[in-house]
């Protein structure tokens, strides 16, 4: 099992008094959400993390989400998310083969594994636009709902 630190509204979260962690299904969506936050190429040694969408959620008057064209931001955030999904996707079999070799077995457990992207649906509610992300996790489904100013 993996576990990364808990992150609330930017800054790390406490557990009592300790730093919080998240595993499992919750690691998964924060992972997912610092991947949409976070400007693509912005990691150095991993060009390929980020996204596109980061300066449309942050600056959304200038970008394609600022159009009230939902159809086409609707088509950018589905490629992005689905992009976004594939590469952790490789980055968790990267990590399962080498977990294998060096402990002999791999660590991740079913509840963190994203197995698929189920559907990606959009609702355009008034300047809003809310797209709704199902993941297959393991054995379970997982809702993720990313709100879209337009």
């Amino acid at each position: 099992m993996s576990f990364s630190l808990l992150l609330k509204n930017g800054d790390l979260g406490l557990s009592g008094t300790s730093l919080g962690t998240v595993v499992n299904a919750a690691k998964l969506q924060q992972d997912l959400v610092c991947a949409i936050l976070t400007p693509l190429g912005f990691e150095e040694l991993h060009p390929e993390f980020g996204s596109v969408l980061e300066e449309d959620l942050i600056n959304p008057e200038t970008t394609v989400i600022g159009t009230r064209d939902f159809e086409h931001a609707a088509a950018l955030v589905r490629s992005e998310l689905l992009r976004i999904c594939q590469n952790y996707q490789a980055q968790q079999i990267a990590r399962n083969e080498d977990d294998a070799i060096k402990f002999g077995k791999p660590t991740l457990t079913p509840e963190e594994i994203l197995l698929r992207v189920v559907s990606v649906n959009f609702v355009a509610a008034e300047d809003h636009l809310l797209c709704n992300l199902t993941l297959e996790v393991g054995t379970n489904t997982l809702e993720v709902s990313i709100p879209v100013s337009t």
